[in-house]
């Protein structure tokens, strides 16, 4: 697969992801909020990486204090592993390491 096919079905992957979790209705309020800004973010061209690292952010204080939905904290604990496989699908990046938000 071409490095531009392989980083179109990496977004695509992600954005039906965000969709479902969107689309559940067991998760939060605030965590379908963090949700489609992600969502919208990404399908307005934002660096991908960068959009997970801001899910990141804003979800680790409640994963800290086990106030995540269950979806949501399976969703969570993926990121750092989805994060090191799409950064070498974008040209550029050099390491996982260090990425300015």
């Amino acid at each position: 697969m071409a490095d531009n096919d392989k980083t179109s079905q990496i977004k695509l992957d992600f954005l039906n992801t965000l969709y479902n979790l969107i689309l559940s209705e067991d998760i939060k309020e605030e965590e379908r909020r963090v949700l489609t800004k992600a969502k919208n973010l990404v399908e307005k061209g934002e660096y991908i990486p960068n959009v997970i690292r801001r899910m990141q952010t804003n979800f680790t204080l409640d994963a800290i204090n086990s106030n995540l939905s269950p979806s949501v904290s399976e969703f969570y604990s993926t990121l750092p592993k989805t994060l090191a496989e799409i950064l070498p699908a974008f040209p550029g990046t050099g390491s996982s390491l260090g990425i300015p938000l």
